[in-house]
């Protein structure tokens, strides 16, 4: 029995609990077996007495009915509660994360005008409209940009030898030419460090001149010995130049070389014939001598010394007409 309907039949009835209330039922049923007493009492009183114990089972009904559906209600204030605040959370962090976002991009674009040559300014914090009226020109300006970099980039690329390095030399770019003369993919070449093509022909302290140069934010330029693939030679002309961060502190070098193998193997075939013509002279009984277009000695062979005993260096620089004084 529901506790509201007990505690009204208490109040109202003196019916204390279920118990005595279901004595009064049986009670009322022995009554209604008793022609007697059913013939003294009026038909509406019998009714009543007979009807009772169904209105009480459903006023009990209707009360547990009640009940569920003052907690569904409960629940459903509950629930409708706890989304309230979810929504309020949510928008609460959507409302956080735009002001972020918005910030950034004032932040970006603010740093794009720095390095902007045109008569731009910064918006005002509370003006998106003019923020997001200004965007698409910077972003038009960039796209321009970075079409005339890409072109730049594609020319050089087309002349010269070209490889990007972290600061501990570890290669991070290089280009088709790069690949070509090296004799390397690009797979093999990236991630690697640029000792790959350490030909060993110069000393440690070139490189370490090199590396002390760029260290400190300053271009070095030189020629260097590099190794193929398969080990063959070859030369560059290379300048390295160090890219900065806010704080002048290198954090990538960028390397462009020119292929120069054949002007020093030219090179080196003039200083071999010029050495081979130099020994023949030399090895000659007569005297060879070389002067300039004022008649000053600039060259002798040995073989002067030999016939008029006056040393090279005694008659170097003297006119070919002049008498060496002995």
């Amino acid at each position: 029995m529901h506790r509201t309907l007990q505690r009204q039949l208490r109040r109202v009835c003196g019916v204390e609990d279920e118990g005595q209330l279901q004595m009064l039922y049986r009670s009322i049923h022995a009554m209604q077996e008793n022609a007697s007493v059913v013939n003294s009492l009026p038909a509406e009183v019998w009714m009543f007495l007979s009807s009772l114990q169904g209105f009480i089972d459903r006023v009990d009904a209707t009360y547990d009915q009640a009940d569920r559906d003052l907690a569904l209600r409960s629940r459903s204030l509950e629930l409708s509660s706890t989304e309230l605040s979810g929504a309020n959370d949510r928008m609460r962090q959507e409302l956080s994360s735009r002001n972020r976002v918005l910030e950034s991009v004032r932040e970006t674009v603010g740093k794009l005008l720095e390095h902007d040559q045109a008569d731009w300014m910064l918006p005002a914090q509370e003006d998106l409209e003019g923020l997001s009226a200004l965007l698409p020109d910077l972003v038009q300006q960039q796209e321009s940009r970075s079409i005339e970099l890409y072109n730049q980039r594609f020319a050089m690329d087309q002349h010269a030898i070209v490889s990007t390095t972290d600061t501990r030399g570890n290669i991070t770019y290089v280009n088709d030419k790069f690949c070509d003369i090296s004799g390397y993919s690009r797979e093999e070449l990236i991630g690697k460090n640029h000792r790959i093509i350490n030909s060993g022909v110069h000393p440690h302290d070139y490189f370490q001149e090199m590396w002390l140069t760029i260290a400190s934010g300053k271009a070095w330029h030189g020629e260097i010995c590099n190794l193929t693939k398969n080990g063959q030679p070859y030369w560059v002309d290379a300048t390295i130049v160090p890219f900065l961060d806010q704080s002048g502190i290198p954090y990538q070098y960028i390397a462009i070389r020119t292929d120069i193998t054949e002007r020093k193997r030219m090179a080196e075939r003039i200083e071999s014939s010029a050495r081979r013509y130099r020994s023949v002279v030399n090895s000659l009984n007569e005297v060879v001598y070389q002067v300039d277009k004022t008649g000053t000695i600039t060259f002798l062979n040995p073989a002067w010394t030999t016939l008029t005993g006056f040393s090279m260096e005694e008659s170097i620089g003297h006119h070919y007409l002049e008498p060496v004084m002995n």
